[in-house]
């Protein structure tokens, strides 16, 4: 996880590629209102949000999303060590990541979207999976 989190700040999204002069519309492709920033992307967004608030839930996690900045906070500070909810939680910090990035590159690329109802349930799938793999 720690790789991602490097990689998390250095990914093109469309406020970065605008800022090099790629791409000249920068709203996000996910929820079609605001400009897509890292944070607007992955936390902020409405879909986005309500895929965390899925996510979380199935944990047992009751709160609401919050910034990049916080989350690694609140995660630092409430998961730590090598104990299974920890790498639980972190595989699907890592997965649900992952899974919106896919998501917004699939509505850009090939046209297609799917809910976030579906969307959490294939990272619920892949966690699964995962976790039993291991």
């Amino acid at each position: 996880m720690h790789m991602f989190m490097k990689l998390y700040g250095r990914l093109l999204t469309k406020d970065r590629l605008r800022g090099c002069g790629y791409m000249e519309d920068s709203t996000c492709s996910l929820c079609n209102t605001e400009e897509e920033t890292i944070d607007h992307l992955f936390f902020k967004c409405p879909y986005s949000s309500r895929v965390w608030t899925t996510m979380l839930q199935w944990q047992g996690i009751q709160r609401q999303t919050m910034t990049w900045a916080n989350e690694n906070e609140w995660a630092g500070k409430y998961y730590k060590g090598r104990s299974t909810t920890t790498e639980l939680y972190k595989l699907i910090l890592a997965g649900t990541l992952y899974y919106i990035w896919q998501e917004r590159n699939d509505r850009i690329f090939k046209g297609e979207q799917r809910s976030e109802v579906i969307l959490s349930k294939a990272i619920m799938q892949d966690v699964h999976w995962r976790g039993t793999s291991k």
